[in-house]
């Protein structure tokens, strides 16, 4: 398969970023304003096998990021993945819309329009395993990798 043939895609938070402390400070709860704010996204932190698959991946195919963070933290993000480590030249990232709020389902309806649109998906990279089931039946042949902590399984 060439590099062309194939669509890696990844997820942001709880993948190649570490939002726990965030969380941990506001709550689980993602779909309020503040969860994106300057003040908080300040404690988030590199996830290193996140990235460093991430890295790796780029070898192998095109990479796509469809992350459940609004578009309106889109200049605060990038400069966030960037001062990372995380090389975004060749990276397509795909934002939610601001006006969204069911991200999972949202998420999942962007990746099958990916497929849809010729995308050949041959790898998910989600620290959401709903997102994951939800998928897993609809795209055949794909590889899914659950990250949770500091592991990434194979679902």
């Amino acid at each position: 398969m060439s590099q062309l043939d194939c669509c890696i895609i990844f997820d942001i938070d709880g993948v190649i970023i570490d939002n726990t402390e965030r969380i941990e400070k506001y709550g689980l709860n993602e779909n309020k304003e503040d969860f994106y704010s300057d003040r908080l996204m300040a404690f988030d932190k590199p996830r290193e096998l996140g990235i460093k698959l991430l890295e790796e991946k780029k070898k192998v195919g095109k990479i796509v990021i469809v992350t459940g963070r609004p578009e309106r933290v889109r200049k605060k993000t990038t400069q966030e993945l960037s001062s990372f480590g995380v090389e975004l030249k060749e990276i397509k990232i795909i934002f939610r819309p601001n006006n969204i709020d069911k991200i999972e389902e949202w998420k999942v309806k962007k990746i099958l329009e990916l497929r849809d649109s010729g995308c050949n998906i041959c790898e998910v990279h989600e620290d959401s395993e709903e997102v994951i089931y939800m998928l897993k039946y609809k795209i055949k042949g794909t590889k899914f990798f659950l990250h949770k902590g500091n592991k990434v399984e194979s679902i």
